[in-house]
């Protein structure tokens, strides 16, 4: 990917995140709403795993080794994008904070985890759903729900913000909001060539660190300022 194709590409999820914004400016994202599905939610639904798709096609090698088998780039699927990348990203440990009231944590990418501790590939939910929804619309509507949707988003911004080839994009688009040492210092840490300072990627409705730090186990215990966040972000917890 080129300059253009990285921001396009940026911009793109940000305009699915603001389909998802208007969803649930619609639908609550209450516990009891995570089960509502419509024709809209479907669709983003298909359209985030195929931006997740096309960005990890982009980034991979042709041929690429899976397996110790050279696989091409047109071929790869979403199991070889696991062993590819769940344990170069450590993507199965990997948790955002889902940035609406009351605040959460997701970990869309933990059913990867059994893979990257030597064990066999599992299939992770949301992507099946999203595949199922291509195959047959109809028939899995009511599988394309608004839980899905947001774990599908979460876990198209958390590819982004890993990936060290949109680092500079991640940047220039903004989405490093928080207190910084300095520019090209943010860049190595989003490019995974320092980890010198915690910091956090943040979007509208998506937050995930990078750095050193991960989000401690309880999100009561997360205190924005340890990663540097923006004053919005602490300004949502009420707290440093």
């Amino acid at each position: 990917m080129d300059e253009l194709d990285k921001d396009l590409t940026l911009q793109w999820y940000e305009w699915l995140e603001e389909q998802l914004i208007d969803i649930m400016r619609l639908i609550p994202p209450t516990p009891e709403n995570f089960i509502a599905y419509s024709p809209r939610i479907a669709g983003l639904i298909v359209d985030a795993c195929g931006l997740l798709d096309s960005i990890l096609r982009q980034v991979s090698l042709d041929p690429s080794l899976v397996d110790g088998k050279a696989k091409a780039r047109d071929d790869l699927n979403i199991s070889d994008y696991a062993k590819l990348y769940a344990a170069k990203f450590e993507l199965p440990t990997l948790v955002s904070i889902l940035r609406i009231s009351p605040p959460t944590y997701l970990n869309p990418f933990k059913d990867w985890t059994a893979l990257v501790c030597g064990g066999t590939y599992q299939p992770l939910l949301w992507w099946t759903t999203h595949t199922n929804l291509k195959h047959d619309w109809i028939a899995n509507l009511k599988k394309g729900c608004l839980k899905t949707a947001i774990e599908c988003l979460c876990a198209l911004q958390q590819i982004i913000s890993v990936l060290p080839d949109l680092g500079t994009i991640v940047l220039r688009r903004g989405w490093v909001p928080g207190k910084k040492s300095s520019p090209q210092i943010v860049i190595e840490i989003l490019e995974s060539k320092n980890q010198s300072q915690a910091l956090l990627v943040e979007t509208k409705l998506f937050v995930v660190p990078r750095g050193p730090e991960k989000f401690p186990a309880k999100i009561e215990d997360f205190r924005p300022a340890a990663f540097n966040a923006s004053e919005g972000l602490i300004d949502f917890f009420g707290r440093w």
